[in-house]
């Protein structure tokens, strides 16, 4: 197991729904069961971050992995540093021993193989760009009660970083542009999206009760 730290650029949005299809998520590319604990610091300057274990069990492997995620920024879009480094399972169960808090999901990978934008320099101009090789995806992750049940809400990631390197090689450098994201054409059906940046006070409240009574594992 090597331990070279991997650092990277993570830029994402990150979006809520509901669930109306369950029997869409087995269509995922990607199926990754997730157990993985976290330790907030202080905040005493700027945006903050934390530092986070994480089991993955992709059918018979299973990785663990150490991660300390350092805020750059805060929009409509989250920008973090992320250093990331392999760590064995007694690593993993020590942390989790004096973690703050925890998640326990599911997380189902679709891969994005077309990603359509607008050149906002010129609002009737649209491209499409396919991936031949997805290398960008939404990230799903669904939780579960204590009969194994999804939860009706879901969190769903969308990265950026890869999406924006593509579009870049085909439009100006220096165009503002707008990329569309058709959460609702997945195959889980997902409704009442919203983006958890641009969160209104009544979904910002539950948001405040997901993370505490179903996102959350209180340790």
């Amino acid at each position: 197991m090597s331990n070279i730290t991997s650092k990277s650029s993570e830029k994402e949005v990150t979006i809520y729904g509901i669930i109306k299809n369950t029997d869409g998520l087995k269509k995922a590319d990607k199926i990754i069961e997730q157990e993985q604990y976290e330790i907030k610091p202080d905040k005493k300057q700027g945006l903050g971050g934390k530092i986070r274990v994480r089991k993955e069990t992709i059918g018979e492997q299973v990785t663990y992995e150490m991660t300390v995620k350092v805020k750059q920024a805060q929009s409509v879009v989250d920008h973090s540093m992320e250093y990331t480094v392999p760590i064995d399972s007694e690593m993993f169960q020590a942390f989790k021993s004096i973690a703050s808090s925890g998640m326990i999901k599911t997380r189902y990978v679709f891969n994005i193989k077309r990603v359509k934008f607008v050149d906002e320099s010129d609002e009737d101009t649209k491209v499409s760009a396919l991936f031949k090789k997805p290398d960008a995806a939404y990230e799903v992750d669904v939780f579960h009660d204590a009969e194994g049940f999804a939860f009706g809400w879901c969190k769903i990631d969308l990265e950026l970083d890869v999406i924006n390197d593509l579009v870049r090689q085909k439009i100006d450098t220096d165009s503002k542009i707008k990329i569309i994201a058709k959460i609702s054409k997945l195959p889980f059906k997902p409704e009442n999206c919203f983006i958890g940046s641009m969160a209104d006070e009544r979904q910002k409240l539950l948001l405040d009760d997901l993370y505490t009574h179903v996102f959350t594992v209180k340790m």
